[in-house]
C-alpha cells in the first residue's frame, strides 16, 4: 500500500490506505478486534519464539505498538528496533544487522 519498498510515500498515503482496510474489515469480520495483533499475540504459546522487528520512525506500526506486543511475549520473544527505520525499509537501514537477526532466528529458533 503506498510506495514500493525503498520509496517514500507522501505523508498520510499509507495511513489512509490502512484506514480504508480497517473500516472495511469491521464490515467483513464481525469480531474484528479478535484478530487485533495485541490480542492475537497472546495466543502464541511460550514454546514458540517470537522476533519482532520494528522501525523507530514507522508511522503504521509505531514503535510503542511493537513494545506493547513484546510485553505480551517477553518470556519467549525478542524486540529489535531499527532507529530511523520506516515500515518497509528495515533491511535497507542496516542490512548486516537485519540479515543476522533473521538468520539467527530462523536457524536457532530461540534466544540466548
Amino acid at each position: 500500500m503506498g510506495a514500493w519498498p525503498g520509496q517514500r510515500a507522501w505523508p498520510g498515503q499509507r495511513a489512509s490506505a490502512y484506514l480504508g482496510l480497517r473500516t472495511v474489515a469491521r464490515l467483513v469480520v464481525p469480531d474484528f478486534q479478535a484478530i487485533a495483533p495485541l490480542r492475537a499475540v497472546e495466543h502464541i504459546p511460550a514454546t514458540v519464539p517470537v522476533l519482532i522487528l520494528a522501525g523507530g520512525a514507522d508511522d503504521l506500526a509505531r514503535p510503542e505498538e511493537a513494545h506493547a506486543l513484546f510485553e505480551r511475549v517477553r518470556s519467549h520473544g525478542r524486540l529489535e528496533i531499527f532507529p530511523g527505520g520506516d515500515h518497509h525499509d528495515l533491511p535497507a537501514m542496516d542490512p548486516d544487522r537485519y540479515r543476522r537477526l533473521v538468520l539467527d532466528f530462523c536457524t536457532a529458533g530461540k534466544f540466548e
